[in-house]
């Protein structure tokens, strides 16, 4: 009983094993670098208004554009991956 407690204590998960190991490094990557891009804008926009003369109203209206898409695009994208990418995925396994 003690031997097979210890067997399955030893036995890494499967996404821990090498073989995902540049996946995890590029969707790692991918967020960092979304993450910076998204960063960016903000230092960037009182440059952005000086050289472009854009008032700060519209500034804030490119911001709420911006951030407002992943509010309203997230029901749609919620709504198609319970749908399809579910069913293409159960596939798989």
């Amino acid at each position: 009983m003690a031997h097979s407690t210890l067997a399955a204590s030893e036995q890494k998960a499967k996404f821990t094993e090498k073989k995902y190991l540049v996946t995890l490094v590029f969707v790692t990557s991918l967020f960092m670098l979304w993450g910076f891009a998204i960063s960016m804008g903000d230092v960037l926009n009182k440059h952005f208004q000086n050289v472009l003369h854009v008032s700060k109203a519209d500034s804030g209206l490119v911001q709420f554009s911006i951030f407002g898409a992943y509010a309203i695009m997230s029901l749609p994208a919620g709504f198609f991956m319970k749908n399809s990418v579910t069913k293409t995925v159960s596939c798989w396994v």
